[in-house]
């Protein structure tokens, strides 16, 4: 059962963020789902690198938008991002170091990453941009 499910909620009314959040809940199971596994394959690598990479297309996109229509929350979202980027990234050391990644724990930044992020901080900018 996935982690998160996707629901008209997450839909922030632009094409392509929509479809990127759409993405990115749909790493999120994978990488829950992933945890809760015995990885010896390494899949859980290769997941943790398609989120990073995932993350910095989306945040770009959303940094290019807010900087297009001079959003007034820009550094606050900015720096939110880069604190997702530093604990994928961290999430990628611990596992390079072989250290193991606990389910609850990658579970409660993934809801976080997902519901406050696209639930909140994100919906406060497209709200702003529809009304533009």
């Amino acid at each position: 059962m996935p982690c998160i499910e996707w629901n008209d909620s997450f839909s922030l009314g632009n094409n392509k963020i929509d479809e990127q959040h759409l993405c990115l809940v749909k790493m999120v199971n994978n990488i829950y789902d992933c945890c809760l596994t015995d990885d010896q394959d390494g899949t859980l690598e290769v997941l943790l690198e398609c989120l990073l990479k995932h993350l910095l297309e989306h945040f770009s996109t959303e940094l290019e938008l807010m900087t297009k229509y001079n959003y007034p929350g820009l550094l606050d979202h900015v720096k939110a991002h880069d604190e997702y980027i530093n604990q994928v990234v961290r999430f990628q050391q611990d596992y390079f170091e072989g250290k193991c990644l606990m389910a609850a724990e990658m579970a409660k930044f993934l809801d976080n990453l997902l519901i406050d992020h696209i639930l909140v901080s994100d919906r406060d900018f497209y709200t702003l941009l529809a009304a533009k």
